[in-house]
C-alpha cells in the first residue's frame, strides 16, 4: 500500500519536521496497485523527504504526491528550500 508505507516515512521524520517548524503535507488518493520492493521504496521516499525537511526555510511546506504516467507513477517530493 503506497499511501501507507509513504504516512509511515512521514510519521518516521514528523520530530524533524517539528524541530524545523516545517508542515509536511501528503496528497490522498495515491495511485494503487503498484508492483514496487516495500523496503527499497520506503528508504528512496525517506532519504527524499529527510532532505526536503533539511533543506526547507522555517516555517516553510514539503508535499508529497503520486501520479501515474502512463505505465509508470512518478512520486513528487517539493519543498520551499534553496535548490
Amino acid at each position: 500500500d503506497l499511501e501507507r508505507l509513504v504516512k509511515q516515512v512521514i510519521d518516521d521524520w514528523s520530530f524533524m519536521a517539528a524541530e524545523n517548524n516545517v508542515e509536511v503535507q501528503a496528497a490522498h488518493g495515491f495511485v494503487e496497485p503498484v508492483l514496487a520492493d516495500a523496503p527499497c521504496f520506503k528508504k528512496a521516499v525517506s532519504n527524499l523527504l529527510h532532505n526536503a525537511i533539511k533543506f526547507s526555510s522555517p516555517n516553510g511546506k514539503v508535499s508529497i504526491d503520486c501520479n501515474r504516467d502512463d505505465k509508470f507513477v512518478r512520486l513528487t517530493v517539493k519543498d520551499n528550500g534553496r535548490g
